[in-house]
């Protein structure tokens, strides 16, 4: 049989299918940071009340939407479409998330009877390299929809829930002879990795409509290995300057690693048992006509560092930089870039959400 508002033939439905638009969503982060034109597909729950009853029920439940190949071409729309309910007093509200992750987000739709209100969970884990993680976004639209308003695609504004995080480096001292210098591996350990999601349906003005939880005993270990693309020209980590501000960004420019918001050594001066700590490699090439690329590794070192307190906030783009001493070969001067040097992703519904890095 057909599942929920999908059949045609149920005489509690519509033959007008349920479509949405997107309103303008974009970001000033490049690669993988989702905008309006970007999202390929995005899941969404609905509600149904029936005003005549006064119940609330479930009626599209992690559905999969996709922008439609007929018909509107600028609407998207379920395969097979949910329907409208015909009858003006069955009303409808919606919740989404982007990119859709139906088997493995586990995104559920509830009511919390503490909160009296209807609640979305979206269920998210960083992938052991975060630059293979696009952008997450979730949205609602909680005007209650009818038959009525079908002639219209029911709109969204998404919202970016993640933080992105990237490092930057420079070095001082002395290289070795005939060599450049090149970061091949950064880690970062003790950093919560997994976490929900939860919006909600609250329509207080100003007040936060999505917020995350974590379980600090989930820390796991971050891998990243994807740097700046040689046709950047750009490999090369660049000596400190005497203002100290040429570092040269480590993760590929296209490239953006999406991570779970998230509190940062906020109790650095404590016991640093369990502390966020980044892991660095960095080895010398020498420059060698008859190797591939005209380079050959010689040489390779570790070092590590706690990563100084800081705050991943929901839609922040955070950025660390350092210099590597490869006389004593430690990093110094790890700090995170203030406030007025932030992106954060523009035009969405972010704006009850920190923006400043402490």
């Amino acid at each position: 049989c057909e599942k929920g508002g999908t059949s045609v033939d149920d005489p509690e439905l519509s033959t007008v299918p349920i479509e949405f638009s997107l309103a303008d969503f974009s970001a000033e982060v490049k690669g993988n940071a989702l905008t309006s034109s970007t999202i390929a597909d995005f899941g969404v729950f609905s509600l149904l009340e029936n005003t005549t009853l006064g119940e609330t029920t479930p009626f599209m439940e992690n559905v999969e939407v996709s922008k439609s190949t007929s018909g509107n071409s600028t609407a998207w729309r379920s395969d097979p479409p949910y329907y409208w309910p015909l009858l003006p007093d069955k009303r409808l509200t919606f919740f989404a998330y982007a990119p859709y992750n139906g088997a493995e987000n586990s995104s559920s739709i509830y009511y919390d009877g503490n909160d009296r209100q209807w609640k979305m969970d979206v269920k998210h884990n960083v992938p052991e390299n975060p630059v293979q993680q696009v952008d997450l976004s979730v949205a609602r639209n909680l005007e209650p929809k009818t038959i009525n308003d079908a002639g219209e695609p029911v709109d969204l504004r998404f919202s970016h829930a993640l933080s992105s995080v990237t490092f930057a480096a420079n070095y001082k001292g002395t290289p070795a002879e005939n060599c450049v210098l090149r970061v091949t591996g950064i880690s970062l350990s003790n950093i919560v990795t997994s976490g929900t999601l939860t919006v909600d349906s609250t329509q207080e003005e100003g007040t936060p409509w999505f917020s995350w939880a974590i379980d600090e005993s989930e820390k796991g270990m971050i891998t990243m290995t994807t740097f700046n693309d040689a046709l950047t020209k750009r490999y090369n980590v660049p000596e400190r300057n005497s203002n100290n501000d040429n570092h040269l960004t480590l993760l590929a420019t296209d490239i953006n690693a999406y991570m779970i918001p998230q509190s940062v050594n906020s109790d650095i001066e404590g016991d640093v048992s369990g502390k966020s700590i980044l892991s660095l490699t960095f080895s010398y090439f020498l420059l060698d006509s008859e190797s591939a690329g005209g380079l050959k590794e010689i040489a390779q070192f570790s070092t590590q560092m706690l990563l100084p307190e800081s705050e991943w906030g929901i839609a922040s783009k955070i950025k660390y930089v350092f210099t590597i001493d490869l006389d004593n070969v430690w990093l110094a001067d790890l700090k995170v870039l203030a406030d007025g040097n932030i992106d954060v992703w523009e035009d969405s519904e972010n704006s009850h959400q920190e923006t400043i890095i402490k």
